[in-house]
């Protein structure tokens, strides 16, 4: 759980106190360090939100799922893992801004760069 709590302020900061131009070195490095708390720590996660769900779950069909998960957390946890981490890597992929290219001139211009989106 450690790198999960250390890695959240390591990535927020640069993107709070400089959001046009973040440092990229300390969000990457909050990026893996909440990666590596989500493995890490994902199964005592698990445990906890079936506890939590097992408290104010509705009727019997929910609180029997949540005691089978609060039952073996790691094994339900190994089952969704991956899809975890390909939702957590799709949507780092998805906020990195695209860099942008000089685009050329219609023929005929003064110019053959042009620097207009």
């Amino acid at each position: 759980m450690l790198p999960l709590l250390v890695g959240i302020p390591v990535f927020l900061y640069p993107l709070v106190h400089n959001p046009d131009d973040p440092a990229p070195v300390p969000v990457f490095l909050g990026l893996v360090l909440i990666m590596l708390g989500l493995v890490l720590g994902g199964s005592w996660l698990t445990m906890r939100a079936a506890l939590l769900l097992a408290r104010v779950a509705p009727g019997a069909p929910s609180l029997l799922a949540a005691r089978r998960l609060a039952d073996n957390p790691r094994a339900a946890f190994r089952a969704v893992s991956g899809l975890v981490l390909a939702v957590f890597v799709g949507t780092l992929i998805a906020g990195v801004p695209r860099p942008t290219s000089p685009r050329r001139a219609p023929t005929g211009s003064r110019s053959s760069i042009s620097m207009t989106p």
